[in-house]
């Protein structure tokens, strides 16, 4: 199912959330991904708790720190998160959710974030997506 199936039923409301990381990269069709990782306001986590989602803490970012996640069994491929607090991204997520874009009434985050966060982090994975990255930029001239 294409992540504009998977997210429209969650009727997320726009200035609330953007999707982020590699699940920005597949809606754009630069790449696939796994799982969508969706940047989301406190509000915003506040009104999915009530309606079911769980909060789990996981390990996440280079090195691993534990980082909260918002996880619904019926959405077991998008996780919704409220930071995005790693070393070496100085953006907060109601900045990257603010410069977002809609694709398909799917709003993701602007480029250029998901590019200095993959630089931050700076996994195997994330050197590989920042020459794909690269690459759209040479021929679009800007992210």
């Amino acid at each position: 199912m294409p992540w504009s199936g998977r997210l429209s039923p969650l009727l997320l409301p726009v200035g609330e959330y953007c999707v982020f990381g590699s699940g920005a990269m597949a809606i754009l069709g630069i790449r696939e991904a796994k799982d969508v990782d969706v940047l989301a306001t406190p509000r915003l986590c506040e009104v999915l708790k009530a309606k079911g989602w769980k909060e789990e803490t996981i390990p996440a970012g280079n090195p691993p720190k534990p980082t909260p996640v918002l996880r619904n069994p019926q959405y077991p491929d998008v996780d919704i998160f409220r930071t995005w607090d790693y070393k070496g991204f100085r953006w907060t997520p109601l900045e990257v959710i603010r410069g977002s874009r809609s694709v398909l009434g799917i709003y993701f985050a602007n480029l250029f974030y998901v590019k200095a966060w993959k630089k931050a982090f700076g996994r195997d994975k994330d050197k590989a997506d920042l020459v794909l990255l690269e690459t759209l930029a040479s021929r679009w001239g800007t992210l």
